[in-house]
């Protein structure tokens, strides 16, 4: 369960780092914009913090994307990891 959390948060972090620098958006505006702190969004895309789905919902929002966009992101992700291993 702990590796199933770990590998969640990784997915979902890497989704909206990816989707943060392909709009090229600093992690300080993308915070300032989600209302968040910056170490925060740091810790989320550094697969350290689990965002609620509130936050996910601001992330999106400050990344002009829909929430589906991050999750869709995130399982394409899932599936270039597995074909790396």
């Amino acid at each position: 369960m702990a590796f199933e959390m770990r590998n969640e948060r990784r997915i979902l972090g890497g989704a909206v780092k990816r989707l943060r620098e392909a709009k090229r958006i600093t992690q300080d505006r993308l915070a300032t914009s989600a209302d968040i702190h910056f170490a925060y969004l740091s810790n989320v895309e550094n697969s350290k913090k689990q965002p609620s789905l509130d936050v996910m919902c601001r992330l999106a929002n400050a990344l002009g994307v829909d929430l589906d966009d991050i999750s869709y992101l995130a399982t394409i992700y899932v599936v270039e990891d597995a074909g790396a291993a």
